[in-house]
């Protein structure tokens, strides 16, 4: 890092966050009363990726500090 960044190595923030798009099954499923579990699982099927993955990748790219990716999923895995 530098003087400018603090010796951190980042400047700005990246936000780690899971999104998921309420289209018209995702309602239903909700309507239907799926279990989280279920829900994460058919997500997972579309490809959503959950949050804990989102962090991994943004870690991995060097946008986030390993320390800053735990403290945002917390005891996700």
């Amino acid at each position: 890092g530098c003087a400018h960044c603090h010796h951190s190595g980042f400047i700005g923030r990246t936000a780690v966050f899971e999104y998921v798009r309420g289209d018209a099954l995702f309602k239903e499923w909700l309507a239907a009363g799926e279990h989280e579990f279920v829900l994460r699982k058919r997500l997972a099927a579309r490809g959503q990726k959950t949050m804990a993955e989102q962090a991994r990748a943004k870690v991995l790219a060097g946008r986030v500090s390993v320390q800053d990716a735990l403290r945002a999923v917390g005891g996700e895995s």
